[in-house]
């Protein structure tokens, strides 16, 4: 962080040195042009036309104007301005309603507590419709306009993706929440979700111990299910299981047929999908028309929202693997559960105990720093930040990633989820764990 920070600081007195020591025929070429120009004439003058002034450049005030621009190192009166990407459309606007809604009700918990060293947090909410452009165009806009110390929110690793150049270069910072494949570790991120370490290697053992060896793997096309879903298939046939089929279907994907139609052909135990958000609902209801019973099925990405979208019929005795159910036996859950039900009037999901762990862990790292701080220093002070939340124990590690604990649930008849395993406690993250199982095309 220091380092971007001191190089964005050079350039800028390059700039202004060029500027001031250039002749002055150029002023009327505009802005590249200009500087190239004066930048060449200073070249032909020798060493001494082209030193820079200390008496003619402020470092500091270079520093502040910089530190400014990217929402961080200055001081922000009141309140603290933290942004909030949070999509009202597109295919991941119910699973950031659940971040939002849990967010928001983490800050005005702090609010009420008296905020972060006596000033209130600020939100500042973007839509960005569930599309990676948009985010990225929306976090700039968060940072350049609203000057926000850092953002939270997004859902899909597209969107992440999108957003991370931008934090990066502007030296803000992203707090993500959602679960993702991994093989990344930025500066400008603290990763809160769950890593395929942390599920795959609790899960694989797990089918192959209780629903069988013989697994098809069915995933959405994009990063994360093929990612997750390569690990998955190491991870599978270390635990002796043989992987009888793999396939890979579109996000906009509505007709499962021919899907299905292979599954029964491969005759598995147990069908592992990756399938997320509204594939998941309408693959599961095509194959609960058909009415098989000697095929388990478990999805990764099934919450107690998507469970009620598909209907208990359609879906009880599915398997799913999250750090969070509503129904864990936890006193923070208890707490967390009953009030997210009382302001929102539905079950909360492992979207919302996420989106609640990460505001509230942004406001302890926050809280060990003055009015004035850098980006680099607040992520420094993320690293060792524990939130006891409503799934546990969850701490920041150096490496900007969370321990967090992976648990196995079933829908059961009320359409909620029955815990039937849980790990004894929280497992480290390892983002790079995958690496070895997964290149991308």
């Amino acid at each position: 962080m220091k380092k971007k920070l001191l190089a964005m600081v050079m350039s800028m007195i390059l700039v202004l040195s060029m500027s001031a020591c250039g002749s002055g025929a150029g002023n009327s070429t505009g802005g590249k042009d200009t500087v190239a120009g004066k930048q060449s004439a200073a070249a032909t003058t020798g060493t001494q036309d082209t030193a820079v002034s200390t008496d003619a450049v402020d470092m500091e005030s270079m520093k502040e104007s910089i530190t400014e621009a990217s929402g961080s190192g200055a001081d922000r009166g009141d309140t603290v301005k933290v942004g909030l990407l949070a999509a009202s459309s597109g295919g991941t606007s119910v699973l950031d309603g659940y971040i939002a809604n849990a967010v928001m009700m983490a800050v005005d918990e702090i609010n009420g507590a008296g905020g972060i060293n006596g000033k209130q947090i600020e939100v500042v909410r973007e839509d960005y419709a569930s599309d990676p452009a948009t985010a990225a165009e929306k976090a700039e806009k968060l940072i350049v306009n609203d000057k926000v110390v850092c953002i939270l929110g997004v859902v899909l690793s597209s969107c992440r993706q999108a957003v991370l150049p931008v934090v990066e270069k502007y030296d803000n910072l992203l707090i993500y929440p959602t679960d993702y494949e991994g093989l990344e570790q930025s500066d400008n991120i603290i990763y809160v979700g769950c890593l395929p370490n942390q599920q795959i290697q609790t899960i694989a053992p797990y089918i192959t111990e209780n629903l069988g060896t013989k697994v098809y793997l069915i995933g959405n096309d994009y990063l994360y299910p093929r990612s997750t879903l390569a690990q998955m298939r190491a991870m599978l046939e270390e635990n002796g299981a043989e992987v009888v089929g793999e396939e890979y279907v579109a996000m906009d994907e509505t007709d499962y047929t021919a899907s299905i139609t292979k599954m029964v052909n491969a005759a598995p135990d147990v069908v592992f999908s990756v399938l997320v958000g509204d594939c998941i609902t309408a693959f599961q209801k095509q194959y609960a028309q058909y009415g098989i019973e000697d095929i388990k099925m478990f999805h990764l990405c099934l919450d107690e929202s998507g469970a009620a979208a598909i209907g208990v019929n359609n879906c009880q005795g599915v398997y799913s693997g999250q750090t969070y159910f509503s129904t864990v036996k936890t006193q923070a859950n208890e707490i967390f559960s009953a009030k997210y039900q009382e302001l929102y009037g539905t079950v909360p999901t492992v979207y919302a105990s996420s989106g609640y762990v990460a505001a509230n862990l942004m406001a302890a790292a926050m809280s060990k720093l003055g009015d004035i701080f850098t980006t680099g220093e607040l992520v420094n002070a993320f690293h060792g930040t524990t939130f006891e939340g409503p799934g546990g124990l969850v701490t920041v590690e150096d490496n900007n990633h969370c321990t967090v604990t992976p648990r196995i649930g079933q829908v059961n008849a009320d359409g909620l989820f029955d815990v039937l395993f849980e790990a004894a406690e929280p497992v480290a993250p390892d983002p790079y764990a995958g690496e070895k199982y997964y290149t991308s095309e």
